[in-house]
């Protein structure tokens, strides 16, 4: 295509192009030719040639070169003419493509709206800040359930009737607030009723349009946020609330507290910790469902205990917290014995009734600590305190129980290194045959002396070992202890006497435990019936299978069995049938009350007979007195084991007994 920048042309210069510019600019190119010629070449031809007849000849001649540059001058002048109107044709043809092309991305454009927003669940909005009308496309209100007609709006009090009556006042004070001074953009979520009653959430995006401060248009769209709002809320149920019985967890629990201490400082409450006594053994006895069950029937029943700002959490298994808005004495004493009135009753689940203790530790915010984990630390401490006085029962926190709680974990170190510093050592105490009040076995006992302190009494730190899991290795340096003084006392008496060695719950449950000491048994050539292994019923309650596997590999290995502290615990009959048990010893607590009731001598003579009838000898452990030791003679009991038969000794003094 010709341009008319590249191009030369007759009197070419920029300007519009019309047909009557066109039709003068000739006539003007003509007329100026014209004039030129005429007055040019007559007064040259006259100046040139004076002869008349010559002259009249040569003006012949002129009028034909006349004619030819004439002609030649307009076709010049048409061709560039028409030239101009090829290109602006041209030009014109471009431009009218260019815009066709436009039209059709225009055209394609809005297809590709409509096609969105009919296949859109949001809705596209506008709002004219001048005449304050509202338009929105009615895709959000159909998807709703409600009709054409219902989702026709034409102002914003159109769209305010669908929006929940509790949610219309924030959603109408954030609007009032855009329209008077508006920002760039505008976000809003709330619910609305669908056409069915129910509700749905809305999140409402705009994008706003402002001059000299004053909102002149936004537009935006309404979009259905129902589905992740309901994602959101099922996240913050699993993450705030227990699974199991739908009360707070310990996450939400700790929100909750330390929301309360954020927005009231300086009002005092209280928090407690509730634990289940012995919820294991449930678990372990009845069944895991039957366990589940009754925590959810014992959070159906603390839920009504509390009211708003109030809260009671399950923290985990079988603990609960609670969140109780006062701190005077009198009012908490109450408080907590409805819990207990409501814990304690008396629960038939599947067939099975369940009577449920528990213990509770109780802090106190300002006094005892300052923040949710200090506050459940002090609780903690404060309900093991209850669990160490006898279960069912509470204690408050003090400085002086934390004080002992430190005690405790710094003897709890000294006790990690007791066995490296050799500071444990074994006595023993003798067990009489009854019937002839001679030497038939002993238990052996384990004593530690820490360096440079007094005697820590077994009552203190077995326990401690075994609920911080020192227990095992002490339990290893038992039976090695025991083992080589049966070697050491052979070459005393010609006839081993069986010792008796106490064994955890957590050892009996452990296969690894086990198999060490059946490796010592054979490291030493210990001989069948030399040990003993003393069990009690809780320890086989925890791990019931377990203990069960792992006694009969024991008794295999010719290790006689003995159920210790037999009416301390269940006393199930099951156990005396079903486990590989030799001997049966009655709690202390029963020999102790000999004579004091004609109920307490029935029990322990009933014990006795029913042992012997299934072929277990018994030994009663604690006799003090004579009479205690006269009535179980009488009864026939097998062994007698106390300080009025023999307390316990070193291995020195034992030796001589063996002699």
């Amino acid at each position: 295509m010709r341009n008319h920048d590249d191009t030369p042309r007759l009197f070419h210069f920029k300007r519009r192009l019309t047909p009557y510019r066109s039709a003068i600019r000739i006539s003007l190119i003509y007329l100026m030719y014209g004039v030129v010629w005429i007055l040019t070449t007559d007064q040259l031809l006259e100046f040139m040639f004076g002869d008349a007849s010559y002259y009249h000849f040569l003006q012949t001649i002129k009028g034909w070169i006349y004619v030819l540059i004439t002609a030649i001058l307009l076709y010049v002048l048409v061709v560039s003419t028409l030239d101009l109107y090829e290109e602006a044709k041209k030009k014109t043809e471009v431009a009218n493509l260019d815009l066709q092309k436009q039209l059709e991305k225009t055209r394609i454009s809005e297809q590709r709206f409509e096609l969105a927003v009919k296949g859109s669940f949001d809705s596209i909005w506008e709002y004219d800040g001048v005449t304050k009308k509202y338009f929105m496309s009615r895709t959000l209100l159909r998807n709703l359930g409600y009709s054409e007609e219902e989702a026709k709006l034409t102002v914003l009090e159109d769209w305010l009737k669908f929006i929940v009556p509790q949610d219309r006042e924030g959603f109408l004070q954030m609007t009032e607030t855009f329209i008077a001074h508006p920002t760039e953009t505008l976000e809003m979520t709330y619910r609305v009723l669908r056409a069915d009653g129910t509700v749905a959430w809305i999140r409402t995006h705009g994008t706003s349009r402002i001059e000299d401060g004053k909102l002149v248009k936004v537009a935006g769209s309404h979009t259905d946020i129902t589905l992740s709002k309901n994602y959101e809320e099922e996240l913050t149920k699993l993450a705030y609330y227990h699974s199991l019985t739908g009360l707070l967890n310990w996450h939400g629990f700790a929100k909750k507290i330390q929301d309360r201490i954020h927005t009231q400082p300086h009002t005092p409450f209280t928090l407690l910790y509730l634990d289940i006594d012995d919820f294991k053994n449930i678990n372990d006895f009845h069944g895991y469902s039957v366990g589940d069950r009754m925590l959810v029937e014992i959070a159906n029943d603390l839920v009504h205990l509390v009211e708003a700002p109030e809260a009671v959490a399950n923290l985990g298994g079988d603990g609960f917290g609670f969140l109780i808005e006062t701190v005077d004495p009198t009012k908490l004493t109450n408080r907590i014995a409805s819990i207990y009135a409501s814990l304690r009753k008396l629960r038939s689940i599947d067939g099975e009734w369940l009577d449920v203790s528990a213990c509770i530790g109780v802090a106190q915010y300002p006094k005892d600590d300052q923040t949710f984990d200090d506050l459940m630390q002090s609780a903690d401490e404060a309900m093991y305190e209850a669990k160490s006085k006898g279960k069912n029962t509470y204690v408050f926190f003090s400085d002086a129980l934390h004080d002992s709680r430190l005690q405790s974990i710094a003897l709890t170190n000294e006790l990690r290194k007791a066995v490296d510093n050799d500071e444990l050592y074994m006595m023993y105490q003798p067990i009489y045959g009854l019937d002839d009040r001679r030497l038939a076995s002993m238990e052996a006992l384990v004593r530690w002396k820490p360096t440079g302190r007094d005697h820590v009494p077994p009552d203190t730190f077995i326990p401690l070992a075994e609920t911080t899991g020192l227990i095992g290795k002490i339990e290893l340096w038992v039976f090695e202890s025991v083992f080589k003084q049966v070697i050491a006392w052979r070459s005393v008496r010609h006839q081993s006497v069986p010792i008796a060695i106490n064994l955890s719950s957590r050892g009996i449950a452990d296969d690894e435990f086990v198999r060490k000491i059946i490796g010592l048994l054979k490291k030493y050539e210990i001989k069948k019936g030399e040990i003993e292994i003393e069990i009690t019923e809780t320890g086989l309650i925890e791990n019931y299978e377990a203990a069960l596997h792992n006694l009969r590999i024991l008794r295999f290995n010719g290790v006689k069995i003995l159920l210790d502290d037999f009416g301390k615990g269940y006393s199930s009959l099951t156990y005396l049938v079903s486990l590989p048990i030799d001997l049966l010893k009655i709690d202390r607590g029963f020999t102790s009350r000999i004579h004091s009731s004609n109920e307490i001598d029935a029990v322990i003579a009933t014990i006795v007979s029913l042992a012997h009838s299934i072929n277990l000898e018994v030994i009663a452990e604690g006799i003090e007195y004579e009479n205690q030791l006269d009535y179980l003679a009488k009864l026939k009991t097998d062994y007698g084991q106390g300080y009025h038969l023999h307390k316990p000794a070193l291995p020195e003094i034992v030796e001589k007994l063996l002699k």
